[in-house]
This record gives structure tokens, C-alpha cells and sequence, in this order.
């Protein structure tokens, strides 16, 4: 099952990076086209979705690279069972958090999915694909916290040490 979860992260993270290759393409592309004399219409509008969607599918990976801003400077000054129980509770807050906001991007989604909502542009593009990308990112992310809470759970989380999250922190400042 980790293997696939692990798969799953790796899948996102490189969808996030084609994306945001795609929008450098789609920020080139105009430019050129203008200086050719040659009409770019809505290649900004497309190149805004596909950020939207870099940021949202590369969050997984992110989640469980350990770069997101989490309790941890908290957590390393805790011991023993107090340290577990405040991380397992900061894991289910951020869960639920996650979840609240990935149902109702699903059913933000669904509801454009349903209207035939699209863009505002010249370009008259479905807005729920570029919504679907927020909506697979964050289910993304929900499996990956479940992961790292199924782990606090069973005690089998990965130890934090003091010294790498107190220069992480001291550097950031």
C-alpha cells in the first residue's frame, strides 16, 4: 500500500511540474507571437489554471517531504506521550481541515461540471477541469496526512529531530 501511495505522491508532484513547465510555455508563447505580429489571445487565462493546478497537485509530495509548516517546534520541546498526542491531534485538525476544503471544491466542481459553467475568456473553457485539478490535488493531500496520522497513531513516525527543525526554522527567519 505504501508503494502506491508513494507512487501516487511521485504522480502529482510530476503532473506539478509539468504544469509548470506548461506555464512557462504558455507565458513564452504570447510574447513571441505578439513580436511576430500575431494575435495571443488567452494563453494567460490557460497558463493561470495550469499554476492553480501545479500548486494544488504538488502538495502531496510536499506534505510528505516534510516542507510543509507544521507543529514541529512544538512538538520536538514535548516527550514521550504528550509529543504523540499533540502531533495525533494536530494531524486529525489538519485532516478534517483538509477534507472540509476538498469537499466542497469536489462539489464546487460538480456544480460548474453540472451548469456547463465556463470561462469568462475569449476562449470559453469548461471551469471544471481547471477546478478538477484543486479537487484531485487535495485528495491527494488528504491520503497523504492520513498516511502520516496512521503512522503518529502506531507510534511509527519518523523521529523528529531537534536540531534539523530548529536550523530549518532559524534559516527561514
Amino acid at each position: 500500500m505504501r508503494s502506491v501511495l508513494r507512487q501516487l505522491h511521485k504522480a502529482g508532484a510530476v503532473l506539478a511540474g509539468v504544469l509548470l513547465v506548461l506555464v512557462g510555455v504558455l507565458t513564452l508563447v504570447p510574447i513571441a507571437a505578439r513580436l511576430l505580429g500575431l494575435p495571443a489571445h488567452s494563453w494567460d487565462e490557460v497558463a493561470t489554471y495550469c499554476m492553480a493546478a501545479s500548486a494544488f497537485m504538488g502538495l502531496a509530495c510536499t506534505w510528505r517531504g516534510g516542507a510543509h509548516i507544521r507543529m514541529e517546534l512544538l512538538v520536538v520541546r514535548l516527550k514521550g506521550n504528550a509529543a504523540r498526542v499533540v502531533e495525533i491531534f494536530a494531524l486529525v485538525t489538519t485532516l478534517l481541515t483538509c477534507l472540509y476544503f476538498g469537499w466542497f471544491a469536489a462539489k464546487f466542481a460538480w456544480l460548474s461540471w453540472t451548469m456547463n459553467d465556463v470561462s469568462q475568456g475569449l476562449l470559453p473553457i469548461p471551469l471544471w477541469l481547471p477546478q478538477s485539478g484543486m479537487v484531485v490535488g487535495l485528495a491527494l493531500l488528504c491520503l497523504a496526512i492520513t498516511e502520516s496520522l496512521f503512522d503518529a497513531v502506531r507510534g511509527g513516525a519518523a523521529p523528529i529531530n531537534d536540531a534539523t527543525v530548529l536550523d530549518r526554522a532559524a534559516a527561514e527567519l
